[in-house]
């Protein structure tokens, strides 16, 4: 008689939540699908393996059952092939191509519409950074602060030229150029009560030197 093979050890799935186990499929068996439009970056993939580390699977991925591509879940098989996974929780769908690719775009957008309370985020995000400052730190946590949990934007100093000297003319608040509106000017100042008030601009550090203040209505 010839001696009996020994069974395989069923597969450590330790990573995966309990209830999702039972959809555990072999990583070789999960494709990348090259016509995926959404990008994962190194930060990204990064990012998405340490929460599956330190949380393990808790979604499965969704798999079109015709030739094993990804529909839904690239990211995530990125990161568990980085961290050595042997399987993936994963979803099995019939979809035709059509459907496949109208799913794909759906998933993603939809995520990106999602928005924030941004005064709760940021109490979650206290309470996150006290609790696990390496999840924290792991998931970028401090690109969602606000302008006060970034450090302060560095200023430049820019070499700049004077003003060319040029005639204005100040109406009450707004400025304008003089010839731009030399008529009306000539027809406000004889208007009873209006003051009209020109300075030239001559790069003269004194701002009173040129200056005339001029009642209108008189000659």
């Amino acid at each position: 008689m010839s001696p009996k093979r020994k069974a395989k050890p069923p597969p450590d799935l330790a990573h995966i939540a309990a209830d999702l186990r039972p959809l555990a499929v072999p990583i070789e068996r999960v494709k990348l699908d090259p016509q995926n439009a959404r990008t994962h970056d190194a930060r990204n993939v990064s990012a998405i393996a340490a929460s599956l580390q330190r949380f393990g699977q808790r979604k499965p991925i969704v798999v079109n059952a015709a030739g094993g591509l990804v529909e839904a879940g690239h990211g995530t098989l990125l990161a568990a092939r980085r961290l050595g996974w042997t399987h993936v929780a994963a979803v099995r769908v019939k979809d035709d191509p059509a459907t496949a690719r109208g799913f794909s775009i759906a998933d993603n957008r939809t995520a990106e519409l999602a928005g924030w309370d941004e005064a709760l985020l940021e109490e979650l995000l206290a309470q996150v950074a006290g609790d696990d400052a390496g999840l924290y730190d792991d998931l970028l946590l401090a690109e969602l602060q606000g302008p006060e949990g970034r450090p302060p934007t560095e200023l430049k100093r820019l070499d700049t030229m004077p003003p060319p000297p040029m005639t204005w003319v100040l109406i009450g608040l707004p400025t304008v150029r003089f010839g731009e509106l030399s008529q009306t000017i000539e027809s406000l100042a004889g208007v009873e009560g209006i003051i009209l008030e020109s300075t030239v601009n001559d790069g003269n550090p004194d701002p009173k030197k040129d200056r005339q203040r001029k009642p209108a209505g008189k000659a």
